[in-house]
């Protein structure tokens, strides 16, 4: 699986895992897993407010 991140948001992520032990493989298995046992997103999904550009 292969999927394209902004640097910014990824190395974000990075400095997380690594405060919280895991390595990005994990973190990302760990939310394919609770996706899939909970047939749901695992966190609530809101609007901001904020609008958003069309990505082509």
């Amino acid at each position: 699986m292969s999927f394209r991140i902004d640097s910014d948001l990824k190395q974000e992520f990075e400095t997380f895992c690594d405060a919280a032990g895991i390595n990005m493989t994990a973190a990302i298995h760990l939310f394919i897993k609770a996706t899939v046992r909970e047939q749901r997103i695992p966190f609530e999904i809101k609007a901001t407010g904020k609008t958003t550009e069309s990505r082509t």
